[in-house]
């Protein structure tokens, strides 16, 4: 009987828990990269940077990634080695987007970006951190970018598609939308011979 009672008590406070717990034990990992991708918004350019008061492209990228355990090569041009290349059609939310330089003539790359999303027209909105304007979303028909597009490439595994929030970054952009996960957060524990409820507690 005292066991059952035991056990009654570790449900009941399992459960009181799960209810007070608001930190996702995971969620999609390209919605989460994405959703911290957007907090950066505003943040200004700055030529060579790669921390939070101000990036260039590769350093926005890079900024991004890191935050998930992803490292970048330092270049925009580089950093499509470090994934797969995919066609235009089968980018996906999380994946970079890699534009020419000034030049518009030479294939070479010269910027970087994080893909959104696809559109009806087939253009597609990125978020990059663009000179004259820092971080910020566009869209890849729109002036500057219309005849500049080279490829695109996924470094996120597919294999690799929860991450495990921490609690920090989880209030820094998780709630930004109003959405509250839960998650359990009991223990189970084997009744030992001798153990009291006091030892155990």
């Amino acid at each position: 009987m005292r066991y059952l009672v035991f056990l009654l008590l570790i449900s009941i406070n399992t459960i009181n828990l799960s209810a007070k717990s608001k930190i996702p034990s995971g969620v999609d990992l390209r919605d989460s990269l994405v959703r911290y991708a957007k907090t950066l918004i505003n943040t200004p350019y700055r030529s060579g940077s790669k921390n939070g008061n101000g990036f260039d492209c590769s350093g926005y990228t890079s900024y991004v990634y890191r935050k998930f355990g992803m490292t970048l090569n330092g270049s925009s041009g580089s950093q499509v080695a470090n994934g797969k290349e995919v066609d235009i059609d089968n980018l996906k939310k999380g994946d970079l987007v890699f534009f020419k330089g000034h030049n518009s003539k030479n294939s070479r790359i010269g910027h970087v970006g994080i893909f959104l999303s696809h559109n009806a027209d087939g253009s597609f909105n990125f978020i990059h951190s663009a000179n004259g304007g820092g971080v910020r979303i566009d869209n890849s028909n729109a002036g500057y970018y219309a005849k500049r597009y080279v490829t695109g490439c996924t470094v996120i595994p597919e294999k690799k598609k929860l991450y495990k929030f921490d609690p920090v970054q989880v209030k820094s952009f998780y709630e930004q939308d109003n959405e509250v996960l839960y998650a359990s957060t009991g223990k189970v524990h084997k009744v030992k011979k001798g153990e009291s409820l006091y030892t155990i507690a």
